[in-house]
């Protein structure tokens, strides 16, 4: 977000949306984009922009248009994290082998430039969570995770999590020194301690459901998913940071189609933002044709986190579910 704008990457592009009136948010313009993106941000005037063929860089001049000034190109890009003058992409760059995490300096829009790399030993690994100073790599295959520690353009391994008897990570949120790491229906807390990392929470049996998000919202831990109290339903738990025993807020995530999972979360001023895509009876198979799906826009009001409010919804056209499948 940006004043009274929401920038939103997709399957088939960007579109950006007229927040003036959070109950009634609208499409002001669309633009379409060669490959599929997955990852924006928005610092002071620049719009970035992360695609499965690299980052992509527009400046924004406050007339809803869109003209790439700078493209930095990777054979294949999974995840995309920026933090200060440094981006950060997972993927397949030309000229380095296999997999990298690479730092890329932005103090010339116009020509972003690889400045560090760390070789990714994972087995899938197609998500990344960053803070200022930590950056988790998390594998879609079950392989674990890996947690490094990030300056720039300098890497620090700082070793790697596995459960090999069990080794399926749900989800991963990053707050400063801290992660937050769900596995198997349990909640654990990791802290940063110089180069070491220890445990500093461990919340068995947490959570029962599907999982596609744990995202940090100042004090509050927010969790996405589906199934949670109601079977086949997508909804949101609020947890209160301090007290993590038992959810302080809950919002059933009903849409005018299908039901729909937040894939994508953001928040300001005490809101949240949701891009939701995945309907739930998509979570256990692909083998059969999918009926019409919706993706979608939803405006939440966590002023009072016990009694969360819907602002708004905004249909956003079909859903990227089929080529979720096809991958």
């Amino acid at each position: 977000m940006q004043g009274e704008r929401a920038y939103l990457a997709g399957n088939k592009g960007i579109a950006i949306v007229d927040l003036t009136d959070p109950a009634q948010p609208h499409i002001v313009s669309q633009f379409s984009l060669p490959r599929p993106s997955y990852g924006i941000e928005v610092e002071a005037d620049l719009l970035y922009v992360g695609s499965q063929d690299g980052l992509r860089i527009f400046p924004l001049d406050g007339k809803d248009e869109l003209q790439e000034i700078g493209h930095l190109v990777a054979e294949r890009a999974w995840d995309f994290a920026r933090v200060g003058q440094w981006a950060y992409l997972l993927g397949r760059f030309p000229g380095l082998r296999g997999i990298q995490l690479i730092a890329v300096d932005l103090t010339n829009p116009t020509a972003p430039q690889v400045r560090g790399s760390y070789s990714v030993r994972l087995g899938d690994p197609s998500v990344l969570v960053m803070s200022d100073t930590l950056a988790v790599i998390k594998s879609e295959i079950n392989d674990g995770i890996i947690i490094l520690g990030v300056d720039g353009p300098r890497f620090v391994d700082l070793g790697r999590k596995r459960f090999p008897e069990n080794p399926f990570i749900q989800a991963v949120a990053v707050d400063g020194q801290q992660f937050y790491l769900l596995h198997d229906g349990t909640l654990i807390i990791l802290d940063l301690d110089g180069r070491r990392l220890r445990e500093v929470g461990n919340y068995t049996n947490w959570v029962t459901g599907f999982i596609s998000r744990l995202f940090v919202v100042g004090d509050l831990l927010v969790l996405s998913g589906a199934s949670f109290r109601s079977r086949g339903v997508g909804e949101l738990l609020i947890y209160e940071q301090a007290n993590l025993q038992q959810p302080v807020g809950y919002l059933r995530l009903d849409t005018p189609m299908n039901v729909n999972l937040p894939i994508a979360m953001g928040a300001k001023d005490r809101r949240l933002y949701l891009g939701e895509g995945w309907p739930s009876w998509k979570i256990f198979s692909c083998s059969f044709p999918p009926p019409p799906t919706n993706a979608g826009l939803r405006i939440v009001d966590l002023a009072d986190p016990s009694a969360p409010r819907v602002l708004a919804y905004l249909s956003t056209g079909d859903s990227f579910v089929n080529d979720l499948c096809r991958r």
